[in-house]
């Protein structure tokens, strides 16, 4: 069991409680803003999602995030990430995710170069979970609970969108089967890429502006 103290875990959940709808904010520093209130964020795929373990890559075609916005300037967006299409070994492949999202934030990390970002999941015992296809049964194979990785996000601007760049590094993770390793081994140097492009919606489905300064 990946081990973690429970105040850390109890300030991830109260920051995904806060920023499924985005942390209202009159600060001066960097904060992502929208052209209305009341958005509707989705994240589309710009290339190859992987996640790498000791188990091995899992390579996913496609991801997508949604996400919602009540007010037009905040600090965090919250993303609930769905990956299809995954293999791993050559094996069909699946990651499930229920009640975890990626929490993006305006905070910068120590060196810099990032944004820190957040695995966060909306209730005690949650995680995510990658999982392998062995002749015909789901294994569940790699587990990544609640955490804060190294790494982190860089924001890009793209016309009216903003590109989220995310490389996460020293991502903490258990396994779960055999077939992926020694059970019950707790990895500390996991890592999780990939690129979306993050659009913005108002509720009647007509494009806003998104953006991050």
């Amino acid at each position: 069991m990946i081990h973690r103290s429970k105040v850390l875990l109890v300030a991830l959940l109260s920051v995904a409680a806060c920023g499924v709808f985005g942390v209202a904010t009159a600060s001066a520093e960097e904060e992502f803003h929208t052209s209305s209130a009341h958005i509707i964020l989705q994240g589309e795929t710009i290339e190859l999602q992987e996640f790498k373990t000791s188990a091995g890559t899992m390579v996913c075609s496609k991801v997508s995030m949604t996400g919602t916005l009540e007010f037009k300037t905040v600090t965090q967006a919250t993303l609930a990430p769905t990956f299809t299409n995954c293999e791993m070994f050559g094996a069909e492949a699946r990651i499930t995710s229920t009640g975890c999202d990626f929490l993006y934030t305006n905070e910068k990390t120590a060196n810099g170069k990032h944004y820190v970002t957040h695995i966060g999941c909306t209730n005690a015992g949650e995680a995510i979970h990658l999982e392998v296809l062995v002749l015909g049964t789901w294994k569940k194979c790699v587990t990544i609970a609640p955490q804060t990785p190294a790494g982190g996000v860089s924001y890009k601007m793209v016309n009216k969108h903003i590109e989220l760049n995310t490389t996460l590094e020293s991502v903490e993770y258990t396994i779960e089967a055999a077939i992926c390793g020694k059970v019950g081994t707790v990895g500390k140097d996991g890592s999780y890429k990939g690129r979306v492009t993050l659009l913005a919606k108002n509720t009647a489905g007509g494009e806003e502006e998104i953006w991050f300064e």
